[in-house]
């Protein structure tokens, strides 16, 4: 029974940052108004890893709460990405 409730407090932790970073990610997004962002620089706005914003990104999207610009901008690889602002 001990494992469980470690798992499901483990659990409610993650859930617990990964909303606090979804907040954040969005409101970096809205902060930059029509210019937007691409995940890589808001990665850099919030100086966390981009591995973090991308899922964020991507529930964001989904719900909604923020589009494709239609612009891109190239990342740190070099390639055209998304620019993402509030819907």
């Amino acid at each position: 029974m001990g494992n469980q409730s470690t798992s499901i407090q483990a659990q409610a932790r993650i859930s617990n940052y990964a909303g606090l970073v979804r907040d954040l990610v969005f409101d970096a997004i809205k902060a930059f108004g029509k210019d937007g962002l691409t995940a890589h620089e808001c990665a850099a706005v919030l100086d966390i890893d981009k591995a973090t914003v991308q899922p964020r990104t991507s529930e964001l999207h989904s719900d909604s709460l923020i589009v494709d610009s239609g612009m891109r901008r190239p990342n740190a690889s070099g390639r055209n990405a998304i620019v993402w602002v509030v819907a």
